[in-house]
């Protein structure tokens, strides 16, 4: 992909690439100039609406969800891939695609990008923010599905907050397993780091990326005011913080916490948790114009030859930016 990608780059001012499902992407390319983001004007074609539909995109905030990125934030990850361009005379598609396709590789990854536990693309304004609560049912989109359950945990949790009866809601078997375990008492959890802790990383995947920052602060209230919260260990709060400052979009406070919870010293580990972090640390710190730190917190992790994705995506970011801003 990385190739048809650099082949499109070099021929198109701009380009856009979006989910028609899981599995498949659709690219918008254009000669000059840039691509807006999409509106509800293109569903005033009705030949086009009805196109859409078959896709189960009924609204301006399917697209929206589909979105992975333009041409400002994805060509540098696609340019770090040591591959030739795609054309007619070198047919790198047709020589890597089969192999590529057997091993399910890129496209899931970019995925990741838009369900990873960070809203990437909007913190680095390439999309608006999502209305969650738009985004309609669609079976063959994990990002949406996802993003659905996650509106249906806060609508839920809102309704236990204001003391109202909670609507009907059509949690999948997962997702209300997920918000059980989230509302358990920390009371009766031995340790809430192995218990609850991977709990709370799911419940993040599952809203952390959609939901708008006055949405999160109710879950993480309704988290807060649970007893014997404040007698959990300062790593899980840790992680409850940095979560909430990702949802609030608080850049100082993701940069402190991410920080704060990664090795002091030496080496960064390649891990779930590591990633994260990193992504999150370095993140912030390209929001708050200090590239250098991040550079330098970069510098410690060990697995720079065959990182994740997002964070392959975030250094690749950082890198096309200038260091002195």
């Amino acid at each position: 992909m990385s190739s048809v990608m650099k082949a499109i780059s070099e021929n198109f001012g701009d380009y856009a690439i979006y989910f028609t499902n899981s599995s498949d992407v659709m690219i918008v390319a254009k000669k000059q100039g840039k691509i807006s983001n999409p509106t509800g004007m293109i569903f005033d074609f009705s030949d086009m609406a009805t196109a859409l539909k078959r896709l189960e995109i009924l609204n301006e905030q399917d697209l929206l969800i589909r979105k992975v990125g333009s041409k400002r934030i994805l060509n540098p990850l696609f340019q770090s891939f040591n591959i030739s361009t795609n054309s007619d005379y070198f047919l790198v598609l047709a020589q890597k695609a089969p192999k590529s396709m057997f091993l399910k590789q890129m496209v899931p990854e970019l995925e990741d990008l838009n369900s990873f536990a960070i809203p990437i693309a909007e913190i680095l304004a390439d999309k608006p923010p999502l209305k969650v609560s738009s985004v309609s049912k669609n079976l063959f989109l994990y990002s949406a599905n996802i993003a659905r359950q996650g509106h249906f945990i806060f609508q839920h949790l809102q309704s236990v907050e204001s003391s109202k009866i909670s609507p009907k809601l059509k949690f999948d078997a997962k997702t209300l397993s997920l918000l059980q375990n989230i509302q358990a008492s920390f009371c009766d959890m031995l340790s809430a780091e192995q218990t609850w802790l991977p709990h709370l990383h799911k419940l993040a995947k599952f809203t952390v990326p959609f939901l708008s920052p006055p949405e999160m602060a109710v879950i993480w209230q309704h988290i807060e005011s649970k007893p014997c919260f404040e007698q959990l260990s300062e790593k899980v709060k840790n992680w409850v913080n940095i979560y909430k400052a990702v949802g609030a979009r608080n850049f100082e406070k993701m940069q402190h916490f991410a920080v704060s919870l990664l090795p002091k010293t030496g080496e960064i580990a390649a891990s779930k948790e590591n990633h994260y972090l990193l992504t999150v640390a370095m993140l912030a710190y390209d929001q708050l114009d200090q590239p250098r730190k991040a550079m330098v917190l970069s510098q410690r992790y060990k697995n720079w030859k065959n990182p994740p994705i997002i964070l392959r995506f975030i250094l690749t970011w950082m890198s096309s930016q200038p260091l002195s801003r």
